[in-house]
């Protein structure tokens, strides 16, 4: 794990990243969901499909191993793949505030 204030790899950032995040809840944390269209791939359509699966903060999609970003990319119905095509993980790293590989 790297320490604080020093440099760190993006393979390393995403570690931390999730590490950090929660698993996935059936609940909304305080303040509501996030606005998941600010992940590009994302738009209003998709984020109803995604809060209906019961994902709905930034801090999830960055907790999702390789299995589960395969498990999403094969239950969206309409939109298959567009999970991993689009990265979404890594840019979900980025809005919950973690900076990965220097995207912001």
């Amino acid at each position: 794990m790297p320490v604080p204030g020093t440099t760190c790899t993006c393979n390393e950032k995403l570690e931390l990243c999730r590490v950090q995040s929660t698993q996935l809840v059936d609940h909304l944390l305080d303040g509501g969901p996030d606005k998941l269209t600010k992940v590009k791939g994302i738009g209003p359509k998709l984020q109803e499909l995604l809060f209906s699966m019961g994902f709905f903060h930034f801090d999830q999609i960055a907790s999702w191993d390789a299995s589960q970003v395969a498990w999403v990319d094969e239950n969206l119905d309409g939109f298959k793949g567009r999970a991993s095509r689009d990265d979404w993980v890594a840019q979900a790293c980025s809005l919950s505030g973690l900076n990965v590989g220097g995207v912001e």
